[in-house]
């Protein structure tokens, strides 16, 4: 949106685009500086667009198992990506270089799975944190750097379908 400091006049310019996807995308994030799209698919791939000047760049996907991919969440400026799966399972992601090849998003830590679905996951605004929560409303502390879950229990809200943290990471919605 540009606004014109004299007349006031304000103009809007959209740009779409259709982006190849190797599946039927089922959950989509974007990094906080908008250089990275991130999507994951129905058949258990995560897939990146790389965006340069506005325009994303080839598609790169690798797969993540052959389960659903049910949640994704960027964790802050560190360049991580959380992945969570219809079978429970919970990962972490980041760019790797392999060869002389260009970097892809390489699975670098698991968790233990939960009982269902990940429906939800909110990255830590203060650390390499993150909450998730499950389709049966099991919600879970993780440390992106260490591998640990340190909780686990139920939800207090039943049939809650997201999860955020609080904006000083001491308590959660």
């Amino acid at each position: 949106i540009e606004s014109n400091p004299i007349t006031g006049e304000r103009s809007e310019t959209r740009d779409r685009r259709a982006l190849p996807a190797p599946a039927a995308v089922s959950e989509l994030a974007i990094d906080a500086a908008g250089r990275r799209l991130y999507a994951g698919t129905t058949t258990g791939q995560v897939v990146l667009w790389n965006i340069v000047d506005g325009v994303p760049g080839e598609p790169v996907a690798v797969s993540a198992g052959g389960s659903p991919v049910t949640a994704l969440a960027p964790l802050g400026g560190h360049g991580a990506l959380v992945v969570g799966q219809e079978d429970g399972s919970i990962s972490v992601w980041l760019m790797a270089r392999s060869g002389g090849a260009a970097p892809r998003p390489t699975r670098v830590r698991e968790f233990p799975a939960v009982a269902a679905a990940v429906r939800s996951i909110a990255p830590s605004p203060r650390d390499k944190g993150f909450l998730t929560l499950d389709g049966q409303g099991g919600l879970g502390l993780h440390h992106s750097t260490s591998g640990r879950t340190l909780w686990r229990g139920p939800a207090s809200v039943a049939g809650a379908a997201s999860v955020v943290f609080s904006p000083k990471a001491n308590g959660a919605i």
